[in-house]
């Protein structure tokens, strides 16, 4: 009885996060109800270009992967063009695999594609919601905060461009992992929340929209300049001067390392 006790009162201080994090989780699947509802006659698909283009795409590349092949070529646009140099393509966008290899040997519905672009709905809350969480803000604003950013016009706007939006739900968790990087008081632990950082990173820039992620590459270096100027106040010697930098450096380094499969046949 008394560690019944015990433990229900270790967990009790986490059930706030725990029961905003599950409203963000289930919020998308509750607003695009109709993209997944049993009867036909509710039914409402995605439409505009993740419709036209980025379905059939992923269709192609989906097919490509089961049958053992690279995703090189597309000969049925225009006289052929180059798939893997076709950064919007995104064929080892880790979301796009994990799809990929959920529906393995089988066809890629519609529907499935659909609810990926919905859970990006909820990555994105989530990763703001930690990220301001971190800052110091309590449950019930950092709900509200990943509420509208959840639902923000970018997003609802731009469901049908799945590779915009799906850029931008990584930047508050670029953001969370490198304030944790700067904050963690051993070497270690910030080594690690620097890799971490670094592989969200990854996923932003392999996400497959050059323009956007530009935008958010600007941002976030802007943040770890406002972050490493406050840190100079208080720092003393060349290592802890550097420590936010050089953080900073690491998570490019890997993300770029990672994106290169991305990057490069696109460049």
């Amino acid at each position: 009885m008394i560690e019944r006790v015990m433990k229900r009162y270790r967990f009790q201080p986490y059930l706030p996060d725990l029961l905003a994090a599950l409203l963000l989780a289930v919020l998308p699947l509750i607003v695009f109800w109709q993209v997944w509802a049993a009867n036909p006659h509710d039914r409402v698909i995605f439409g505009g270009d993740i419709l036209m283009g980025a379905y059939p795409t992923r269709v192609y590349i989906h097919r490509l992967f089961n049958l053992g092949q690279l995703p090189l070529w597309n000969p049925y646009q225009l006289a052929g063009m180059p798939l893997l140099g076709d950064v919007q393509t995104a064929p080892y966008y880790v979301p796009n695999l994990l799809l990929d290899l959920l529906y393995r040997g089988r066809d890629l519905p519609y529907m499935a594609f659909e609810m990926l672009v919905v859970a990006h709905y909820a990555l994105g809350a989530l990763l703001l919601f930690a990220y301001v969480r971190n800052l110091g803000v309590r449950p019930a604003a950092a709900l509200i905060g990943a509420i509208a950013f959840e639902f923000n016009g970018f997003f609802v706007g731009h469901r049908g461009h799945y590779n915009m939006f799906a850029v931008v739900v990584w930047l508050p968790g670029v953001l969370w992992l490198l304030d944790r990087a700067w904050s963690a008081a051993r070497t270690r632990h910030a080594l690690a929340w620097a890799v971490a950082a670094g592989l969200a990173l990854s996923q932003m820039v392999m996400a497959g929209h050059p323009q956007v992620t530009l935008y958010c590459s600007l941002t976030i270096l802007a943040y770890m300049m406002y972050r490493w100027a406050g840190g100079l106040r208080g720092s003393h010697g060349w290592r802890a001067r550097l420590r936010t930098p050089a953080l900073f450096g690491l998570a490019g380094l890997l993300a770029g390392g990672l994106a290169a499969v991305a990057l490069l046949p696109a460049a």
